[in-house]
């Protein structure tokens, strides 16, 4: 109980900030060109950092949270990480007359928090998370091999995730009709992988067949035609024979009609319908380099050597996950922690201007599917549409993440390293782009699950280095 109430109190606060409180006006120190020198790694500083200077905030909600709960970044301004020694108390700024916006028949603020969000429906997102598999997931991030377990978090911690969660995807929540995920289905001839999750499903439900159907080439399963690839089976069965249909092979070795029965079902249906998903679910950030389909990337929160990045996209402004899966829920068990959800098949990340309706598309994983990429962008583009009551007509460059900003290093960032990308813009906004830029505010800085410090480098776990 003691650790829990001190977490609810303002802690840390420098003597000159003493009674700071929400709508208090705060600037940056004159003095931290000296200061910044020996705090450049941990806060990302540079000369350009001059350009803020000069600039007033105000202390709100969001950055009192974090001043609560003893963040040491407690707001962002382009790429940087604002802690409070940073800053001294500033004047209130001069009132003036607001310029004229430019006129632009609808602007997109409808779907911005600068009208606010309801209390109410903070809550309703938080009860449609599965807290219990939430919390797992968050224990099998730190990735301590069971030394870190579920009982160790703190619910103050557990709070702020959710609570930041919600805040940052309520524009999301609202666009998607008060539901963390949307879908569409897309028609696709089974390819090679989808065949390798169908006959992995296979040896699952006959294990006792595992070991003789591992002989066989998934371009075998898929054109039901032996190529020979195995020499065990040449080498002991006659009927072994190039062209020979595996079906008939197997059948005719195995004669076991249930097992028959379930693998003609698979090699008979050649298209499947593919759900396609759009999604603020963190669940679905949590996992999007964790499936059942035998491909991860850096952003694995089981053993990716960037396991921060999903945590620090699941609280940024921006951020949705993309992905293909299957209509069924796989159970996984990681150490003991078991769980169940959904498997993608292939994932891309999309980076959302709220202001603008434009929206980056990310690099794709595990590979390149126009037709699904092309899925879920009209997916996203039709919902968009619909919510500012426009037509569905878009422009669309190719390469291009213009405005892509990076907020936090807790992630790897496919827009700097050379990875192929494509934005699209409204067609409705293209004068108003012209006057106000893009902006695509991507990752935020994450905190300890343990002792609540800042994590703003990225970890192979959700804890900092001082607590692994």
């Amino acid at each position: 109980m003691e650790e829990e109430s001190s977490f609810l109190k303002p802690v840390n606060i420098p003597g000159w900030l003493e009674g700071i409180c929400i709508g208090s006006y705060i600037k940056l120190r004159p003095n931290m060109d000296e200061w910044a020198v020996t705090h450049a790694v941990r806060c990302g500083w540079s000369s350009a950092i001059n350009r803020l200077a000069g600039s007033i905030w105000t202390v709100n909600q969001e950055m009192w949270d974090r001043i609560v709960v003893g963040c040491e970044t407690i707001f962002t301004a382009g790429r940087y990480s604002i802690s409070l020694d940073m800053l001294e108390f500033a004047e209130p700024p001069e009132q003036h007359e607001p310029e004229p916006e430019p006129v632009v028949e609808d602007d997109f603020d409808s779907f911005s928090l600068e009208r606010g969000f309801e209390t109410s429906i903070i809550d309703e997102m938080i009860s449609k998370v599965d807290i219990h598999r939430f919390k797992k997931l968050l224990v099998i991030g730190t990735q301590t091999c069971g030394t870190f377990t579920v009982d160790k978090i703190k619910q103050p911690k557990l709070d702020f995730y959710l609570q930041e969660w919600a805040r940052a995807k309520y524009p999301f929540y609202k666009l998607f009709g008060n539901k963390l995920k949307i879908s569409s289905y897309i028609d696709e001839e089974v390819t090679e992988s989808m065949m390798s999750t169908r006959v992995n499903q296979l040896q699952r439900d006959f294990p006792q067949y595992c070991v003789l159907l591992a002989h066989f080439r998934n371009s075998e399963f898929k054109s039901n035609s032996i190529e020979c690839s195995s020499s065990t089976l040449e080498r002991f069965c006659q009927e072994y024979q190039r062209g020979t249909k595996v079906t008939k092979f197997l059948a005719n070795l195995l004669k076991d009609q249930k097992f028959n029965d379930a693998l003609a079902h698979m090699m008979t249906d050649r298209t499947v319908k593919s759900p396609v998903s759009v999604s603020v679910d963190p669940y679905d950030y949590l996992t999007m380099s964790v499936n059942q389909h035998d491909w991860d990337s850096c952003h694995s929160i089981v053993n990716g050597s960037r396991a921060t990045g999903p945590l620090s996209l699941m609280i940024d402004p921006t951020s949705v996950v993309t992905f293909k899966h299957g209509d069924k829920d796989y159970l996984y068990n990681f150490d003991g922690l078991r769980f169940e959800g959904n498997s993608k098949s292939w994932r891309e990340m999309a980076y959302v201007d709220k202001n603008t309706s434009s929206i980056i598309f990310s690099r794709q994983y595990p590979n390149q599917s126009e037709v699904v990429c092309k899925a879920i962008r009209n997916l996203l583009e039709k919902e968009i549409a619909e919510y500012i009551h426009k037509e569905d007509k878009w422009y669309h460059a190719a390469n291009s993440h213009r405005g892509y900003m990076v907020v936090s290093d807790c992630m790897y960032h496919d827009m700097d390293n050379g990875y192929d990308s494509h934005q699209v813009y409204h067609k409705n906004f293209a004068g108003f782009i012209t006057k106000r830029d893009f902006e695509f505010p991507v990752g935020r800085d994450i905190i300890c699950l343990n002792c609540g410090d800042t994590i703003s480098e990225h970890s192979s776990s959700f804890l900092c280095r001082s607590c692994q």
